[in-house]
């Protein structure tokens, strides 16, 4: 059997750009969603922040060298004091827009430890699963994975999509036609 190895090419050898996009960077991001007798707990992000005004998971941007579940840990305990015990990545959601390429790790959580504290980032609110689809200022794009993630424990999902001028213009999954 023979091995193949791959090399990494120099900033030099960059193949050329098929997008007006910079893939020079790229944003390791976590989403985290608590779970708890029919209902999960999002975040409505405060003005002056990403998606704000929206409910979304809770998260942000990894810290230099974190793994996936460590900085989920880490951003769910800092937005909203609680502690989660059994942090499962459940999911890989790719953006790439005109200014970078986001890799959102989709995790979820269904026990903890502590009391939930105010945050700056914005209104902790627990909602019912079966009303999410119909949730008022729920940010659009977790339309995408939220039944997969949520709902559906046997199947992993990954996602990609392209935005321009804050639109998708283009999307494709793993959850078939």
């Amino acid at each position: 059997m023979s091995s193949m190895r791959l090399d990494r090419p120099n900033s030099g050898q960059r193949p050329r750009r098929s997008t007006q996009v910079n893939l020079d960077v790229v944003v390791p991001y976590c989403l985290v969603y608590l779970k708890s007798r029919g209902k999960v707990l999002l975040i409505k992000k405060s003005e002056g922040r990403s998606h704000a005004g929206e409910w979304i998971g809770l998260g942000g941007k990894f810290e230099p060298g974190e793994d996936p579940l460590s900085a989920a840990v880490r951003e769910f305990r800092e937005e909203s004091g609680l502690t989660i015990a059994d942090p499962q990545l459940r999911g890989t959601f790719i953006w790439i827009d005109e200014v970078h390429c986001g890799i959102v790790h989709l995790v979820t959580a269904s026990r903890w430890t502590g009391a939930l504290t105010d945050s700056e980032e914005g209104e902790l609110g627990w909602h019912r699963l079966e009303n999410l689809r119909t949730l008022g200022g729920l940010a659009d794009h977790q339309l995408l994975f939220l039944d997969t993630v949520l709902l559906d424990g046997d199947r992993f999902y990954s996602g990609a999509a392209v935005v321009r001028n804050n639109k998708m213009v283009e999307y494709a999954d793993n959850q078939g036609p």
